[in-house]
């Protein structure tokens, strides 16, 4: 089963080649319809480590592919707050193409139409 957790980090195939920029074998896991929502226990998505750690490649993979991209982890982060905090430029530049702002100072999210119906 694709979606099955490591038991010693509790997360997918996936969370871990997020981490590693494998965007091969995410190709190979989203082929076999694995789950891209799974969190681990923190809260992380697969998207979430990939912005995290500048993998573009891997989170326009991903971006589309999520059902709720306001989606928090444990510390209250999105995929938006996490790229601002690591200053990954080229991914807040990507969520802003695909639509997806959000106004720091005010708190407030810009949505793209295609997520509305998610919330």
């Amino acid at each position: 089963d694709v979606n099955t957790l490591n038991v010693k980090y509790n997360v997918t195939a996936l969370h871990m080649c997020a981490m590693a920029n494998k965007a091969e074998i995410c190709n190979v896991l989203l082929s076999y319809h694995i789950n891209v929502n799974i969190r681990d226990n923190r809260g992380n998505t697969a998207l979430m480590y990939a912005t995290r750690y500048n993998h573009i490649d891997i989170v326009k993979l991903l971006y589309n592919r999520v059902d709720n991209i306001k989606i928090c982890n444990n510390l209250g982060e999105s995929i938006y707050d996490i790229a601002y905090e690591n200053h990954n430029d080229d991914i807040i530049q990507y969520f802003n193409h695909e639509g997806f702002y959000y106004d720091i100072n005010n708190n407030v999210y810009t949505i793209p139409h295609k997520f509305v119906k998610n919330f």
